[in-house]
């Protein structure tokens, strides 16, 4: 809901083009690969004030098997923004075009190809309950969604 005017509210739903690419960075959650090159980047300091030679090559040649980290970032391109007064007319026009949506055929004028292989897996555990004011519940329902985004090449 967004403000439309100053006696009521207007409801739009977006439809987005989202494409991802890979640059250096960290995502929250892919912290294992920064570990392993902190953990890394200590050592070598230890190597460097011993003057330790192997120890600096062994570094170089870990961190070049490592790879620099790499988040997969949304570019994000909005496609048409709609809006109406009405909340059912809009719940209906979104069920309709998520449902048409799905059964698109997708076509693909390239191969994607990735330099760092990703999956990423978020569960989403949602629950609407209505109680009277002495606790009893009149109605409940509960879902559990999982969205998966993969980067495989």
């Amino acid at each position: 809901a967004q403000q439309f005017d100053q006696f009521g509210k207007i409801f739009t739903v977006k439809i987005q083009y989202i494409f991802y690419k890979e640059r250096p960075g960290v995502r929250p959650g892919q912290i294992s690969k920064a570990e392993r090159i902190t953990n890394k980047l200590s050592k070598f300091a230890q190597y460097a004030i011993a003057g330790d030679y192997e120890g600096v090559k062994e570094f170089a040649s870990d961190v070049r098997k490592l790879g620099m980290p790499v988040e997969h970032a949304p570019q994000i391109s909005q496609l048409l923004k709609l809006g109406t007064q009405n909340y059912e007319d809009l719940k209906l026009f979104s069920s309709l075009v998520e449902e048409f949506m799905f059964k698109l055929t997708v076509h693909r004028d390239r191969a994607l190809t990735y330099k760092s292989e990703e999956v990423q897996l978020t569960a989403v555990d949602e629950i609407f309950v209505e109680q009277d004011l002495k606790g009893v519940v009149n109605f409940m329902v509960a879902r559990v969604r999982i969205f998966f985004l993969g980067f495989l090449s």
